[in-house]
């Protein structure tokens, strides 16, 4: 986070990637969701929402909550493709172990 943020050195979206990548791929969630993250948002590569999805997916694999909680959000419609039934799931999953962020967007999911 530090080569994306520029804290501490000069801001490398270039560097974060190739950093996220290798953590991602040594079986590190937190890796794989901030690679999503740039993804999503189109930070030092062009947007991809399916490969942001994935990534996603991967670090909820890994036992990440909050790369869980984020393919839920972009299972839900915020992202590649709308799959409501798998969003609720994961939501839960994530509710249950622990992460508010999740409880909460469930109970929207809920309302809709």
């Amino acid at each position: 986070m530090l080569y994306a943020n520029g804290t501490g050195v000069e801001k490398d979206l270039k560097k974060a990637k190739e950093l996220y990548e290798k953590a991602c791929k040594a079986g590190d969630g937190i890796g794989c969701s901030n690679l999503g993250f740039l993804y999503v948002y189109a930070q030092g590569v062009d947007q991809n929402l399916t490969k942001a999805t994935k990534l996603y997916e991967q670090a909820c694999i890994y036992g990440y909550e909050k790369g869980c909680n984020n393919y839920a959000m972009l299972a839900e419609g915020k992202g590649a493709k709308e799959d409501v039934e798998k969003a609720r799931e994961i939501f839960t999953k994530s509710c249950k172990n622990g992460l508010k962020e999740a409880c909460e967007n469930l109970e929207i999911l809920g309302k809709h």
